[in-house]
């Protein structure tokens, strides 16, 4: 289903989605997501605390997710444009992941993105 949440200095801690359609942005606190995402653009977002992705082994998507004073830590394989604080690029088949968009942001922390 359709995922909207927004807080203010409270973690976001989101487990076992099912084909969910996400808008995820706090402040000050933790994202975590784990599940599946269906076809659309979805965001994920905080500043001083972690972003944490879980998606199917097999997902298709893109993404752009950024971090300062720290790093991003990915076991998908991109194609595209990757530092230590940036990823900018395609996960799967060009024609899959071209329906499904990430972006992943927060500031003074960590993003992962892991296969589940």
């Amino acid at each position: 289903g359709q995922l909207s949440v927004e807080s203010s200095n409270g973690a976001v801690d989101i487990r076992a989605a099912d084909q969910a359609t996400a808008d995820v942005r706090t402040s000050n606190a933790a994202v975590t997501f784990a599940g599946s995402l269906i076809p659309g653009q979805h965001r994920f977002e905080t500043s001083n605390g972690r972003v944490e992705l879980r998606l199917a082994a097999d997902a298709a998507f893109t993404i752009d997710a950024t971090t300062s004073n720290a790093s991003i830590d990915t076991d998908f394989a991109v194609s595209g444009s990757t530092s230590p604080t940036s990823i900018k690029g395609t996960v799967g088949g060009a024609a899959e992941a071209a329906k499904t968009s990430i972006e992943a942001h927060t500031s003074n922390a960590s993003v992962a993105i892991h296969r589940s």
